[in-house]
């Protein structure tokens, strides 16, 4: 005869095991919470700073040319109307485009955005063509100062759960 008997045992070690497995399959709520608090953060101080923020120093300055033209010259540079400023850091804006996925966080100008978008893509990389020089919003490479903060609440999530 054979017998076969089984005994399941759940150990607080278990359950936070089983809870820590669960998190690391599904980045969206630490994505979507607190990465995306550091992402905007982020171009907060690069608009604040004008690209300082960075580590690759000032963006450029704004020809006397453009400045005799400026609509509101006591604004700050690429802050005219806010509408770029908004789109990248006020959260659901709508000229924004933001994906979320179990392992993705995408923040950007949507592709709706029209005029906007063209102002975001032009100062972003720059239009040499139009005597434009870039202006980056978002930093590439990205800070490691950022990019640490951003593995540190990844890891808290998986470890802790917190978002």
């Amino acid at each position: 005869m054979i017998e076969i008997s089984t005994e399941l045992v759940i150990t607080p070690q278990i359950v936070r095991f089983e809870r820590i497995a669960g998190r690391f399959s599904n980045f969206i709520p630490v994505m979507g919470g607190r990465v995306d608090v550091l992402a905007r953060g982020l171009i907060r101080r690069m608009f604040d700073t004008e690209g300082r923020a960075s580590g690759q120093g000032r963006w450029a300055r704004l020809t006397d040319r453009y400045l005799r033209r400026r609509q509101f010259p006591d604004r700050p540079l690429l802050r005219q109307t806010d509408e770029l400023y908004n789109a990248l850091t006020r959260k659901g804006d709508i000229n924004q485009e933001l994906e979320l996925s179990r392992n993705r966080y995408s923040l950007s100008v949507s592709t709706a955005a029209g005029r906007v978008l063209a102002r975001f893509i032009g100062h972003q990389l720059g239009l040499p063509a139009k005597n434009l020089p870039a202006r980056p919003m978002i930093p590439d490479p990205l800070p490691q100062t950022f990019i640490q903060q951003v593995r540190r609440a990844v890891k808290a999530y998986i470890v802790r759960g917190t978002t």
